[in-house]
């Protein structure tokens, strides 16, 4: 079971890498940073061992930040949305989504292969979001 939350959260990273570089980034040196909530990146979390395969599998450097639970995680975004500090933000669930889409904070990005995605798990059209629902990424 770990292998595959570890599989879908990396799938997650690369499709968010994606997004990043689409935007300008090209300097494979540049850092991913992620925002995300405390229990994701604690040690005893996902976050530590999903990033240190990301980084193994890509070369990329990625920086986690914790910022404390979801609403804290917007709520950053949402303070440096003229100037944001990063790339991907882990832990927006559907109560806080909205208040996402309003702010501006989101960034819609559609992998190539988003047809493959079964369309109940697409929660929205215009791709601003990238569902998860308990330990694994849809």
């Amino acid at each position: 079971m770990k292998t595959r939350l570890v599989s879908f959260f990396c799938v997650f990273l690369f499709v968010s890498l994606g997004a990043v570089f689409a935007g300008g980034k090209s300097d494979k040196a540049a850092d991913l940073v992620i925002y995300a909530y405390d229990s994701w990146v604690a040690d005893w979390g996902p976050g530590p061992e999903i990033v240190r395969l990301f980084e193994a599998e890509t070369g990329y450097k990625v920086s986690l930040i914790s910022c404390g639970d979801a609403a804290q995680v917007l709520s950053r975004a949402v303070l440096e949305r003229k100037n944001p500090g990063s790339d991907i933000l882990i832990g927006i669930d559907n109560n806080q989504e909205e208040t996402a889409r309003r702010a501006g904070v989101l960034r819609a990005y559609k992998p190539a292969n988003a047809a493959l995605v079964a369309d109940e798990l697409v929660m929205a059209d215009d791709w601003l979001v990238t569902p998860m629902t308990g330990d694994f990424l849809l």
